[in-house]
């Protein structure tokens, strides 16, 4: 009986205080380092400085949980899986004569990857292309579309209409079909019997947003333009039953409902400004069935609301779909005062969380336009979903006021580690509560983005001006490439791009701790000794609990080597050992005889 006891506390303690995401391994990347003579010379701009990636285009394949990711020249595409950090060349875009850029990567069904973009190169279009030549536009270059195979060889290429910049502009349907936000000038007729063939002839703006679908194969099955005023669209995202289509309509106004229909949510925008006219801006969720006809679609907002920005990603990327299910974030201006509260009963946070008026929202709004539930988030830009669960990226400043509640007791790192840090959040399908709570980062500044997978999760970013060494920070033992780009000029600023793999699945002891630190004998009589094979962190803390969760030793690391921590007042029985730092919180099992 008492075994048993013992094995359900054990249980208990492990499925409440051990890490839910395990570090698998880490690694760098290759970055571009372009050095400078001169860093105060007009011919070397500061921006010089930085030569980590911060133009990432990025997408996981769930089916292989493989993600595939450019370089900083966005002209090459790599792809890693979750198994090891190896980073294996993909496919590079021909950049003869003028240059290319791949702006989107998205996965079919069959793991062929399509990708869209900008080229100033003729000749790449393959024969019964939709255009075997530039479509010329008053944009730089043309749009382009392909599709390569499993094995990195180009399938099919066609020159298409100008591609979107900067937005979520390429999603794939459960059938393979593809769906494009291009710009058409608004003399053009589009395809007949969609949303908006014709284009406005009074809009501001020559071009017009619009929203092509081509088939697996390439062909061209409709276009329809979709705008209004200086209106912009930030994402489009395939569910199971038709295109999530999200953005703002800038120099809305009270009357303005072209983006919102009756009976939806919300049918009219507000027009409100702040600090002056013609800056009303209203976040805007719509639907349109894969026939290129509109369901449904409404405004989201109290005063003023537009869609979250990252400085990470090249794109938008503030809309996730579950099933038929869309989920949004939102940033609010509420001023002076919230005169109407946007959250509903019960979700994780209803009260306003900043003191500046813009607050971030996470709503979920259900395939047929009603809104199920939103809450607000202490921060938040990028939401990506593995088809159950709702991941959130942000990067939060150790002057952030809410540190203490970012995270959870199952977090892989509790603890803030320096000026900024990588987080991720992962909140419950009906919005009530926080599921994880995680920082990733150290005594630098530290920006990534979370790519879930089944059982995991990737985490890609860069880091920079850490004083840690790289296997006290993001270098596990068989990472390819194991070093930062460590000065420039005579300054130590420790650079670099990483890609991290975190594991729900077990882990032994060796693959997840010995890149840090080691513990011996276990099992031990009196002494256990912790020896890191690194610099030992600063303020690093010595916890163990015994199988009930109750804390029995709490001391204070020294900078040694090798610590040792008496043990010989503890009964005999199963201990866990907590080593908690700025940078580190992880967890080992020992026995105390």
């Amino acid at each position: 009986m008492k075994k048993i006891f013992l094995f359900i506390a054990i249980f208990s303690f492990f499925s409440t205080y051990s890490q839910l995401y395990k570090r698998a391994w880490s690694t760098f990347l290759p970055i571009n380092y372009v050095k400078c003579p001169d860093p105060k010379s007009p011919t070397c701009p500061t921006d010089t400085l930085y030569h980590f990636n911060n133009l990432l285009v990025t997408h996981v394949d769930q089916k292989t949980n493989t993600l595939f990711h450019t370089d900083r020249t966005l002209t090459k595409i790599y792809k890693t899986t979750n198994t090891n950090p190896n980073f294996n060349l993909f496919y590079t875009i021909p950049t003869a004569i003028g240059g290319s850029l791949i702006e989107s990567v998205k996965t079919t069904s069959k793991g062929e990857v399509i990708i869209c973009g900008r080229t100033l190169v003729s000749g790449l279009a393959t024969v019964g292309a939709y255009s075997t030549t530039f479509i010329l536009s008053s944009f730089t270059g043309s749009g382009y579309v392909a599709k390569i195979d499993t094995s990195g060889k180009l399938v099919w290429f066609t020159y298409f209409h100008p591609i979107v910049q900067n937005t979520s502009s390429l999603t794939i349907d459960k059938n393979d079909n593809i769906y494009l936000l291009t710009n058409r000038e608004k003399t053009e007729t589009l395809t007949a019997n969609t949303f908006q063939s014709t284009g406005d002839p009074t809009h501001p703006l020559t071009y017009i947003n619009a929203i092509s679908k081509l088939d697996s194969n390439g062909k061209h099955q409709w276009s329809t333009f979709y705008g209004k005023d200086q209106s912009k669209i930030r994402c489009i995202v395939a569910s199971n039953n038709g295109l999530y289509v999200s953005g703002e309509h800038l120099d809305s106004s009270s009357k303005s409902n072209y983006f919102g229909t009756i009976g939806a949510y919300q049918e009219y925008a507000t027009g409100t400004t702040t600090g002056g006219t013609n800056n009303a801006n209203m976040a805007f969720l719509s639907k349109f069935n894969f026939d290129g006809t509109r369901a449904w679609s409404s405004y989201f907002g109290v005063d003023r609301s537009y869609n979250t920005l990252n400085t990470l990603l090249l794109y938008y990327n503030n809309l996730a779909v579950i099933s038929d299910d869309a989920y949004i974030l939102n940033t609010h201006e509420i001023l002076p005062v919230m005169t109407k509260n946007p959250t509903t009963t019960g979700a994780y946070i209803t009260n306003q969380v900043s003191t500046t008026g813009r607050d971030i929202t996470l709503t979920k709004f259900l395939g047929n336009g009603k809104r199920d539930w939103t809450t607000f988030l202490h921060d938040g830009k990028i939401i990506q979903s593995n088809n159950s669960d709702l991941f959130i990226s942000s990067v939060i400043n150790n002057t952030n006021s809410s540190l203490s509640t970012l995270t959870t007791n199952n977090a892989h790192q509790k603890n803030h580690g320096g000026k900024d840090d990588s987080h991720v959040l992962l909140i419950s399908a009906d919005g009530k509560k926080m599921n994880y709570g995680s920082f990733y980062g150290f005594d630098g500044i530290e920006n990534s983005i979370i790519f879930p997978t089944a059982k995991g999760y990737f985490n890609i970013g860069y880091t920079y001006n850490n004083t840690l060494t790289e296997t006290q920070t993001f270098v596990t033992a068989n990472a390819p490439l194991k070093k930062y780009v460590s000065d420039y000029n005579k300054v130590k600023f420790n650079l670099g791009n990483f890609l991290s793999y975190f594991t729900t699945e077990t882990l032994s002891t060796e693959s997840f701790n010995t890149d840090i630190f080691s513990i011996y004998p276990n099992p031990t009589t009196d002494v256990l000794n912790v020896q890191f094979k690194d610099i030992l962190p600063g303020n690093m803390q010595f916890i163990i609990y015994n199988v009930a969760g109750k804390k029995v030793i709490d001391i204070k690391a020294q900078p040694t080597e090798v610590n040792q921590i008496n043990v010989s007042n503890l009964s005999s029985g199963v201990y866990i050992l907590q080593i908690d730092s700025k940078s580190i919180s992880q967890s080992i099992k020992f026995i105390k005889k």
